[in-house]
C-alpha cells in the first residue's frame, strides 16, 4: 500500500481503493472511473494519488481538442523534462507517445524553467500573470518554479498596499537580477570579448532593471529602521487613478497598524529614484496618491510624502520642503545615516 498523505482527510477506503487499481500488475493497460457527485473531492483524490506514485496528472477541461492536445502536449512535455511542448498530431499519437514513455524515469524539475522565471521578473514582469505571459505558459503552470524559488530565497513575494489580493515578485539577490537582466541577454558577445561594447548599450538597462529595484529596495529598509511613527507595515503598491484612466506606483508605503474597526492610516507614501534629479512633478504625483486614497477610506492626515534620491533634488522641490514639514527628502547620506 501507498502511504496516504496527510493532507487527504479520512478517505481512507478511496485511497485503499486507488492505489490498488493504480499499484496492481495488469498485463495491458487498465482504465479506471472514479464516479461520484460534484466537489466531493474526486479531483483532489486523483491528484494526491499521481503525486504520491510520482505519476502524470492532466486534468481535460473542457475545450476544442486541437487546444486540449496542445494543453495535453505541454504538461507531458514538462513531465518528461522537454524544453519545448509535444506537437501531436491527434490523441492516438498523444496516447501512443505517452504509453512509450519509459517507467520511473527521473523527471528533471528543468533548469532552463527556472532561469525563464527569473529572467521574467528581471525585466520587470513582477505579476504571476506577467511571469506567466513573457514565458509563454499559463497561470496555473508556474505555481511550482515559484515556490522553488520562494523557497530557495531567491525570490520574495510581497503584496500590494493598496489592491488586496495582488502579490509582486522581486530577485533577492541584485546579482542574479544583474546575471539576468544584463549578462544573459549578451552572453554571446560577452564570451566573445566585446564588454566595452556590451556594457555601453546595457548602461540604460542596468540603471533602471538592476540599480533601480535595488534602490527601492535599500528605501524600504530605511523606513522600517527610521520610521518617523510606529507604524504595520513597509510596502509597495499601486494607486487606481480612475480619472486619468493610469495608476500611481507608489515605491515606499509606510502603513499603520491595522486595528478591526478603524481607518488605518497611511504614515508615509514614497517615491524613489536613483539616477534622476527629483522635482515638483515627482512630489505632485504622491500628492495625488495621498489624495485618491483618503477618498478611499484611508487616513491621510499625517501623511508624509518623501522623495528617496540617489541624484539630488530640484531647488525647487528643496524649497517646498523646507515650506511644508510633511515632505521628507531623502539622500544618499541620509539613507545610510550619515545625516
Amino acid at each position: 500500500m501507498v502511504p496516504k498523505p496527510t493532507h487527504v482527510f479520512d478517505r481512507d477506503w478511496e485511497w485503499e481503493a486507488l492505489t490498488s487499481f493504480a499499484t496492481g500488475s495488469h498485463a495491458e493497460v487498465s482504465f479506471g472511473v472514479v464516479s461520484g457527485r460534484r466537489r466531493q473531492g474526486k479531483t483532489f483524490l486523483l491528484r494526491s494519488l499521481t503525486e504520491a506514485l510520482g505519476g502524470f496528472y492532466f486534468e481535460a477541461t473542457e475545450g476544442t481538442d486541437v487546444e486540449l492536445l496542445r494543453l495535453f502536449g505541454m504538461a507531458l512535455a514538462r513531465h518528461s523534462g522537454s524544453p519545448v511542448g509535444y506537437p501531436f498530431a491527434d490523441w492516438r499519437d498523444a496516447l501512443t507517445f505517452f504509453f512509450s514513455l519509459p517507467k520511473d524515469r527521473p523527471m528533471p524539475r528543468d533548469p532552463a524553467l527556472y532561469h525563464s522565471v527569473l529572467s521574467a521578473v528581471a525585466e520587470g514582469n513582477n505579476t504571476w500573470g506577467g511571469i506567466a505571459s513573457h514565458i509563454g505558459y499559463k497561470s496555473s503552470d508556474i505555481a511550482h518554479p515559484l515556490n522553488v524559488l520562494e523557497d530557495c530565497g531567491l525570490l520574495v513575494k510581497e503584496k500590494d498596499a493598496f489592491r488586496s489580493g495582488r502579490t509582486r515578485y522581486r530577485i533577492a539577490e541584485p546579482l542574479i537580477t544583474f546575471y539576468q537582466a544584463i549578462m544573459r541577454p549578451e552572453w554571446t558577445d560577452l564570451s566573445l570579448g566585446f564588454a566595452a561594447e556590451v556594457w555601453e548599450r546595457s548602461r540604460r538597462r542596468f540603471l533602471s532593471k538592476v540599480m533601480g529595484p535595488h534602490f527601492e529596495t535599500l528605501c524600504r529598509e530605511y523606513a522600517l529602521r527610521y520610521g518617523r511613527a510606529h507604524f504595520g507595515e513597509v510596502v509597495a503598491g499601486t494607486v487606481a487613478d480612475p480619472a486619468n484612466k493610469s495608476q500611481i506606483d507608489v515605491d515606499i508605503a509606510v502603513l499603520g497598524v491595522a486595528h478591526a474597526g478603524e481607518t488605518r492610516a497611511i504614515k508615509s507614501l514614497g517615491e524613489a529614484k536613483w539616477d534622476k534629479v527629483m522635482d515638483l512633478r515627482h512630489l505632485e504625483r504622491l500628492r495625488r496618491a495621498r489624495d485618491l486614497l483618503a477618498a478611499k477610506g484611508y487616513d491621510t492626515t499625517n501623511t508624509t510624502l518623501a522623495c528617496y534620491s540617489g541624484a539630488g533634488f530640484h531647488d525647487t522641490l528643496r524649497a517646498e520642503a523646507k515650506r511644508d514639514p510633511a515632505i521628507l527628502l531623502v539622500d544618499i547620506p541620509m539613507l545610510y545615516g550619515n545625516a
